[in-house]
């Protein structure tokens, strides 16, 4: 009878893995979804490295010469 209820139990849990804006309290953009989920890998062969995290399309818009924050105030990169 154990047995039966955890095959049940395991065959009604969700196939698909939950995304990470579900854990999250505000919205975010689909590209630093991106960039968390790749960050947040268990095996480190598979997880992101910090080079590639840098060049990743989110930061894109610190890459330019200046960027705007949200402060309203330009970001130059030294």
């Amino acid at each position: 009878l154990k047995e039966y209820k955890t095959q049940k139990t395991v065959s009604n849990m969700p196939k698909k893995r939950l995304g990470i804006k579900s854990y999250l309290n505000r919205p975010i953009s689909d590209e630093l979804e991106d960039l968390l989920e790749k960050i947040f890998v268990y095996s480190p062969s598979r997880r992101i490295t910090a080079d590639q995290c840098l060049n990743h399309p989110f930061f894109e818009r610190i890459r330019n010469k200046s960027a705007v924050l949200p402060s309203g105030n330009t970001f130059v990169l030294p």
